[in-house]
């Protein structure tokens, strides 16, 4: 970074960043870089990963539902639809009018979703936090979703992402889930229809949907 001239102040982040980074990489392995995990067969290797995932998972009742009656769905699910991201504090994972690409839990650390009005001036903040909260869950229900506000980590956080085909797709080869899940979305869609658009929102407390 010296022989860059990058700034000292971008440094200070990166090193923090790193530091942070490697530390965690350090006290948590991942299931995919420990070798002897290849030997596990499909479906104990979903029941692992579905485990991995549980915590957040169990945030929504709606993914409660299909662990309860449809366990086999639950793991493709994790085996096949998730994946983990990083973020360094101060990331912003998302801006107002951009095209949602997935749905969002928090694992660790905690995000500020921030909502402005169309003049531009802040309308409402709120801290969205692991187990609690989900974040832009409207993209696997509608034909296309634009964020609503910005999304940013106030500290070190890590989050899992939900790719909306590929839940589709998994959801797809079990009629019965499926039914649950169509039925979960039309209340979904139509819950959304009859707000205000101005009231729209990326974060989602649901229970009142199920």
């Amino acid at each position: 970074m010296r022989q860059n001239a990058v700034p000292s102040g971008l440094g200070a982040r990166i090193q923090r960043v790193l530091e942070h980074a490697y530390s965690k990489q350090q006290s948590r392995t991942e299931m995919s870089n420990i070798r002897i995990f290849a030997l596990l067969s499909n479906n104990l290797r979903s029941e692992l990963q579905l485990e991995i995932a549980r915590p957040q998972l169990d945030a929504h009742p709606l993914f409660v539902q299909l662990s309860i009656k449809f366990a086999p769905t639950l793991r493709r699910i994790a085996t096949t639809c998730i994946h983990y991201q990083s973020l360094a504090q101060g990331d912003v994972l998302f801006f107002p009018g951009e095209h949602a690409t997935h749905m969002y839990f928090v694992v660790t650390g905690l995000l500020q979703y921030t909502r402005a009005s169309s003049a531009g001036e802040v309308r409402d903040t709120e801290w969205v936090e692991g187990r609690e909260d989900w974040i832009a869950e409207a993209v696997l229900w509608l034909d296309s979703w634009y964020h609503r506000g910005t999304l940013m980590a106030s500290m070190e956080s890590e989050v899992l992402l939900a790719h909306p085909k590929k839940f589709s797709d998994t959801v797809c080869l079990n009629p019965a889930a499926f039914d649950v899940v169509v039925s979960y979305a039309h209340r979904f869609a139509d819950r959304l229809s009859r707000m205000d658009e101005s009231d729209w929102s990326d974060i989602y407390q649901g229970e009142e949907l199920f």
